[in-house]
């Protein structure tokens, strides 16, 4: 009968340790790694440098297409707070790149397709 509830106490001391574990380290984890961000954090406008700091027309033009249109959203978000002549041209830029990217995509199926 002994064996039994010293397994019982054993196992019982085994779940507590395991409980006790889990718990500080959940808690070490959020005050470590977990930033919280308030709301008025969240709502915090990202704006970016001169495109042409950051950038270079060979860099652009080779982005994946999410990327620039990412950019174009953010450079008119931009332009659009702060109407500039330095954030409207770097709006006016992107927006010419990801037209020339579109050229030269209509240009290679037609070319693809044995168009003219």
């Amino acid at each position: 009968m002994e064996k039994h509830s010293l397994d019982g106490a054993m196992s019982l001391f085994v779940t507590l340790a395991i409980i006790v574990v889990f718990a500080f380290g959940s808690i070490l984890y959020n005050r470590t790694y977990k930033k919280e961000t308030s709301f008025a954090e969240m709502l915090q406008p990202v704006i970016p440098p001169p495109l042409y700091e950051k950038f270079t027309n060979d860099q652009l033009m080779k982005m994946h297409p999410d990327q620039i249109q990412y950019l174009v959203t953010l450079y008119l978000k931009k332009a659009v707070q702060s109407p500039s002549h330095e954030n409207i041209k770097d709006y006016q830029s992107l927006q010419r790149i990801e037209s020339l990217k579109a050229k030269a995509f209509g240009d290679a199926v037609r070319l693809e397709s044995g168009g003219k």
